[in-house]
């Protein structure tokens, strides 16, 4: 009796293993399912529209190293698997930050510096929405519009200060300014009489 009761223990805990075995195999059936819809879904929404700047951008813009690897890091896609997309988007926010310390003088004005800011932002976001152990693809689709219109207000922006640097200064224009220039002011003394 005592036997036939340790031989029923055993083949109970057989079973419960073998259940466990199966439950595991279900659940990463599942998870693996789970990441191919959502790799699927990420690789259809991964798409950067890097506008051309206009010819007198391009001349400032293709000495700015910075620029120039944000941009080529922006355009490759990443094809294999879902870590390639979090290892791309992790370089990207690297690379994003990186545009922050060495803008040409001719573009380090407040609205280049904050459209760039627009654009960090919106890529470390993607990094740190893919970093998450189940990534929420509902907020990711988004960002990629986000980032392309912070993209293209900075592209606009470029243009912009490139186009005024073309108009002329007017006669006394300059002097004007010199003037408007608080810096300059004459100190006051006063007057002895």
């Amino acid at each position: 009796m005592k036997q036939l009761a340790i031989l029923f223990s055993y083949l109970m805990l057989f079973a419960a293993c073998n259940d466990n075995d199966a439950q595991r195999r279900v659940a990463t059936q599942k998870d693996a399912a789970r990441q191919e819809a959502f790799f699927k879904q990420l690789n259809s929404a991964w798409n950067f529209t890097v506008l051309t700047p206009s010819p007198l951008v391009q001349d400032q813009l293709r000495t700015w190293a910075d620029w120039n690897l944000f941009i080529s890091e922006l355009t490759s896609k990443p094809v294999s698997s879902l870590s390639a997309f979090q290892k791309k988007a992790t370089k990207l926010a690297t690379r994003a930050a990186l545009l922050q310390n060495n803008i040409p003088p001719k573009f380090a004005t407040p609205e280049i510096k904050s459209r760039i800011a627009a654009v960090v932002a919106s890529v470390r976001m993607l990094d740190m929405y893919l970093s998450v152990q189940q990534p929420p693809i509902e907020r990711i689709k988004p960002l990629f519009s986000e980032i392309n219109t912070a993209m293209s207000g900075l592209n606009t922006q470029f243009t912009e200060i490139a186009q005024r640097e073309l108009v002329p200064i007017e006669k006394g224009e300059a002097d004007m300014l010199r003037m408007l220039d608080t810096t300059r002011a004459i100190k006051a003394t006063p007057v002895i009489r």
